[in-house]
């Protein structure tokens, strides 16, 4: 279901998820597991923590990543927390997000985050406009290819457990846009 022929042509791709579901760490796995070639992969973890004591302990929709990191692990494929690790206000965290990204540059780099993150234009919350961290490598000049990974129905889990009424794809804020008809949450 992911474009390989579509990401395989762009030195950074961005993976921005919905947080918190089984059936996309799941999709994520088997990518990585088949993907040919040499890469890394950049997570929305923050740059002090040590990624596996953070899954663990975590009670967010990314503690779902332990598969995806698990498979990257036995392919010795190289893994880079990246997130800011303090966190002030949404401007400075995906300044923070995409310096980060930049530090980590491989011959391919994917960035697993949140599909906030990987948005390829300005967003408005509460008020706030900010350009995301796609948006940034973009301005930078970085060959940035993204991808919306989302669910039709279902649920996930980030914070709390919360239902999916209506599709939640964004055509236009992604290259791609990777729907699943149903997600189930994850939950520890």
């Amino acid at each position: 279901m992911i474009p390989t022929n579509l990401v395989s042509k762009h030195r950074v791709v961005l993976f921005g998820e919905l947080h918190g579901t089984n059936e996309i760490p799941s999709l994520l796995a088997t990518f990585f597991q088949n993907y040919p070639g040499r890469f890394v992969v950049c997570v929305e973890i923050p740059a002090s923590e040590d990624i596996e004591v953070f899954l663990s302990r975590t009670s967010d929709g990314r503690s779902g990543w332990s598969k995806v990191v698990a498979v990257l692990r036995d392919r010795g494929v190289p893994v880079y927390c990246v997130d800011s690790d303090v966190y002030v206000d949404q401007v400075s965290r995906e300044l923070a997000l995409a310096d980060n990204v930049v530090k980590h540059l491989g011959v391919q780099t994917f960035v697993l985050t949140g599909d906030v993150h990987a948005s390829l234009k300005s967003l408005d919350f509460g008020g706030v406009s900010f350009k995301p961290m796609g948006v940034l490598l973009k301005e930078r000049g970085f060959d940035v290819f993204s991808v919306q990974l989302t669910a039709k129905k279902g649920a996930f889990f980030n914070g709390t457990v919360q239902s999916i009424a209506e599709s939640l794809a964004k055509p236009g804020y992604f290259d791609s846009v990777v729907e699943l008809d149903f997600v189930s949450a994850f939950v520890r």
